[in-house]
């Protein structure tokens, strides 16, 4: 009896230990995984990787039930080939390469590639499996350089820009998927950059990019080669790109053009370059030789050629406006020196205003009151008189305030009417004590009031009622005077 104890007991026990073998075996050793003869290449494969030293079981975790089936399939089903199996869901990589590797993987999911997989919207990349582009065929841990297309993601993605459509070109070579972005923006994760694409040395050739290029040399923001399959093509993408969707809005330089000049950037901006000297109008402007409506009259381009844009226009709220307002805005060049010398220049004999111009001007006289008087102005008799004599800079509009007697000192001759300048003199001013003492009167007078000559002339600026008394002799004839005090006859 005892014997059959300690034999039922060496069978539990050999059992047992035979039992944990297996248990072991099956559960820790890869070379269960090989007793699989079509297991032979793919362990070849997973030997050669950096995973060489974890047992299967690390990462595949079948249930009893998934690995019963498994057996089957393979035994009695299909023993040729080896189907899929044990996937590797993104918690067994996680478990190693982002919680026990935090530094290492805060590095790798700051790259381009990682940042644009995980943190999409799009519902394609939800419980996207790491090994979807780390491991393209059983247990080979493919680079990401080599798993763009390979993996099922990319396959209908072509090139149609230029000769590069000719070319095998890797997707990696242009997005940079290992670059560090960081917090970035997502959108320009991978967006191809200068470097990435003036690594070709074709590029190199054709491409002057300057350093101060305002979209900070980033090629991928106006130029898609999977869409365009011209470089001109780009520029569709300046208001599309949710960069200047309002162009008009960027600067009071664009308000004011046509549809059609915003619509297409290239017509003032050349690309690379984009920046457009404003000064040099002329360089789009070529048809601007032709009258243009003015404050006063027609603007003739074609008469302005020396002259600066800037002078009459400005962009502070619209492209090119007009900051002339009023004549004497076009006067502030136009009746300076030297034009202003030569009037004639611009202004034709039959331009003056009117032939005959009523003028008003003050009189002073030696007793009395000050006054104005309104006389006639008559250019016609002026014509031998340069304009600018009266119309000096600063009274160009009207020469109101030009004196008559800076031109006028004759105007005491014999033969001039006083009354044409002087206001009529009262009734009783002139007595007959008058006709013999003008200084009675006249006290501070110059002496050439003293000293006018009797003429008919004077004698009828006080009796103008008598104008037409024998109109051919002088007054003094018949009419007798005392020689008048210091004067003369």
């Amino acid at each position: 009896m005892a014997g059959l104890v300690v034999a039922g007991l060496a069978l539990v026990a050999g059992s047992a230990a035979l039992g944990y073998r297996t248990y072991d075996w099956i559960e820790h050793d890869n070379e269960f995984c090989l007793s699989c003869h079509l297991m032979q290449d793919p362990y070849e494969r997973f030997a050669a990787s950096a995973h060489a030293d974890l047992g299967c079981k690390e990462c595949h975790k079948p249930t009893l039930l998934a690995r019963s089936q498994m057996g089957l399939t393979q035994i009695l089903e299909n023993p040729d080939s080896l189907g899929v199996h044990a996937e590797v869901e993104n918690a067994k990589c996680e478990g190693c390469h982002v919680n026990a590797g935090s530094e290492e993987w805060e590095d790798i999911a700051n790259t381009a590639g990682h940042r644009v997989h995980f943190e999409s919207d799009d519902s394609e990349l939800q419980d996207l499996a790491c090994v979807r582009c780390h491991s393209t065929s059983v247990h080979e841990f493919a680079a990401t350089d080599k798993t763009c297309a390979q993996s099922g993601c990319h396959t209908d993605v072509d090139i149609q820009l230029g000769r590069m459509s000719d070319l095998t070109i890797h997707c990696a070579s242009c997005h940079g998927f290992n670059a560090d972005v960081g917090s970035g923006e997502l959108a320009t994760a991978m967006r191809p950059q200068q470097n990435e694409c003036l690594a070709c040395h074709e590029m190199q050739l054709l491409v002057d990019m300057p350093d101060d290029e305002p979209h900070e040399q980033s090629c991928g923001a106006c130029h898609n080669p999977h869409a365009q399959s011209a470089p001109a093509e780009a520029v569709q993408t300046c208001a599309t790109a949710q960069c200047h969707a309002d162009p008009v809005g960027l600067t009071p330089h664009h308000v004011g053009l046509s549809d059609e000049t915003v619509a297409d950037c290239s017509v003032c901006h050349t690309a690379h370059v984009f920046t457009v000297d404003g000064s040099e109008c002329a360089a789009c402007h070529q048809d601007t030789q032709a009258s243009a409506p003015g404050v006063t009259r027609d603007f003739d381009h074609s008469q302005h050629t020396d002259v600066d844009c800037a002078s009459c226009h400005e962009t502070v709220e619209s492209h090119g406006q007009v900051t002339l307002s009023s004549p004497q805005d076009c006067l502030s060049c136009h009746h300076t020196e030297p034009v202003v010398g030569d009037c004639t220049s611009c202004h034709s004999a039959g331009e003056t205003p009117e032939a005959v111009l009523p003028v008003v001007r003050p009189f002073t006289p030696s007793i009395g009151d000050a006054g104005t008087r309104s006389m006639d102005f008559d250019h016609p008799s002026h014509a031998a008189v340069n304009c600018a004599s009266c119309h000096t800079e600063g009274t160009i509009l009207s020469a109101e305030d030009v004196s008559c007697v800076g031109c006028h000192e004759e105007h005491h001759e014999p033969d001039v009417r006083c009354a044409s300048c002087h206001l009529d003199p009262p009734d009783d001013a002139h007595t007959v004590d008058a006709h013999v003492d003008c200084v009675t009167c006249h006290v501070e007078a110059p002496p050439r009031v003293a000293a006018i000559p009797r003429t008919r002339d004077f004698c009828v600026s006080c009796h103008q009622d008598m104008e037409d008394h024998r109109p051919e002799e002088n007054c003094i004839e018949c009419h007798a005077l005392p020689e008048p005090t210091g004067g003369r006859r």
